[in-house]
């Protein structure tokens, strides 16, 4: 199984966006000596005061004179913001600086409507998913000169190395981005570390989907990727200590406010009320939650710890578990129980974690009002429909929350 990193370059806390680049600039050139098979970086806007990685395009030209042998590429680029010939152009620029080991990671998010209004993003496409498609097969298109005669972008040709041409992924977080990645038979990455819950779903979809042969960069066989958020420790205090940044910024997320800067250690165990210290087992060394366990699956995860040396040796550590393959991703989407551990943690489900989300606290506090509420007389029937009604608006409320804080 091959390992992967992906880095988001979160500004250190007193720091600045050089601070945060220098340290995406290690962790590259450290990941490239352990022998991690690709280093990617990835987009975000309208979060410059969390998050200095804004245009992967610029940030990989330095990483493509920082490293010799490791793949670069984008996690992702954001297609839906821009042209799909001026981003062919840019990774075909990148693969003149570092010839033959490119990728081209493309994803679709939206951000703030400010952030969007800026980039000229249309927010509201009548058919995004077959908008994503196109935009894809035009960037595969361009990259590898492929427009039929007659086409009016037959004419139009991108910067080349004369090496192999940057290779096309397919990113996503949802079992249409799956199926979408499947039709175009290219290789397929699931951000697992924002919905996990989709993980089974979204390769399942990417699998029964895939059509070799469609584009010039397609596969003859699926070839998918999972990215999770590892934390590696040599005890479970430190390695609960070390993803408590993470997981109070994925609570912010839940909630619909993640705060003007990423929480230190000790502000996120304040937030979370407890470090939870059976999380890291050293007996369960495993680098994710959950896994792809097919031949030919690879495994990437962002560098999601706030310190960069904790985070280099956290790499470091997650490198040497050499994770053994297993069975399923999370369990039968159809039927058993689905994890949904450690969205933002690494930490394996064994671990237990005991997690009480805002739905079942609100539960419990529904329950004791209850018990000393008049209405507490009603007949089990309503109250039981009144409860389903409560429980489906918090739902769609965080769900709406997590998807504007996520952009």
């Amino acid at each position: 199984m091959d390992l992967s990193a992906v880095d988001l370059s979160p500004i250190p806390a007193g720091g600045t966006a050089a601070d945060a680049f220098e340290n995406t600039v290690a962790a590259a050139k450290q990941a490239e000596k352990l022998g991690y098979s690709r280093f990617w970086v990835a987009e975000h806007h309208g979060r410059a005061e969390r998050l200095a990685g804004t245009t992967p395009e610029v940030l990989l030209g330095r990483l493509a004179a920082a490293t010799a042998e490791i793949r670069i590429g984008s996690g992702a680029v954001l297609l839906n913001h821009y042209s799909p010939f001026k981003v062919a152009e840019a990774f075909g620029t990148l693969d003149g600086l570092a010839p033959g080991r490119v990728d081209a990671g493309l994803g679709r998010a939206n951000g703030s409507p400010a952030a969007d209004r800026a980039l000229g993003t249309e927010r509201r496409v009548e058919s995004p998913n077959e908008d994503h498609e196109e935009r894809i097969r035009a960037v595969v298109n361009h990259l590898y000169d492929a427009y039929p005669e007659g086409h009016p972008y037959a004419d139009l040709s991108v910067p080349r190395s004369g090496a192999e041409p940057p290779a096309p992924w397919v990113l996503g977080s949802s079992p249409a981005s799956g199926e979408i990645a499947g039709t175009l038979g290219l290789p397929y990455c699931f951000a697992g570390f924002i919905r996990p819950g989709f993980a089974e779903r979204a390769v399942a979809a990417y699998r029964e989907a895939f059509d070799p042969g469609t584009l010039p960069a397609s596969l003859e066989s699926p070839r998918a990727m999972l990215a999770i958020n590892a934390v590696a420790a040599d005890t479970d205090a430190a390695a609960a200590r070390r993803r408590a940044p993470a997981e109070a910024v994925y609570r912010r997320m839940q909630r619909g406010n993640l705060g003007d800067r990423t929480p230190s250690v000790e502000e996120a165990i304040d937030e979370l009320g407890e470090t939870r210290p059976d999380a890291g087992d050293p007996r369960r060394r495993r680098v994710a939650p959950v896994g792809l366990r097919e031949p030919g699956d690879d495994r990437g995860g962002p560098l999601a710890t706030r310190r960069p040396d904790r985070r280099r040796r956290s790499d470091d550590s997650a490198h040497g578990a050499r994770p053994r393959c297993g069975p399923r991703i999370a369990r039968d989407a159809g039927g058993g129980r689905r994890t949904r551990s450690a969205e933002l943690t690494g930490a394996h489900r064994g671990g237990r974690l005991r997690r009480a989300s805002a739905t079942r606290l609100s539960r419990r506090r529904d329950r004791r009002r209850r018990r000393c509420s008049p209405r507490a007389s009603a007949p089990s029937a309503l109250r039981g429909r009144r409860r389903r009604r409560r429980d489906r608006r918090t739902a769609l409320g965080s769900r709406r929350a997590l998807r504007t804080a996520r952009g």
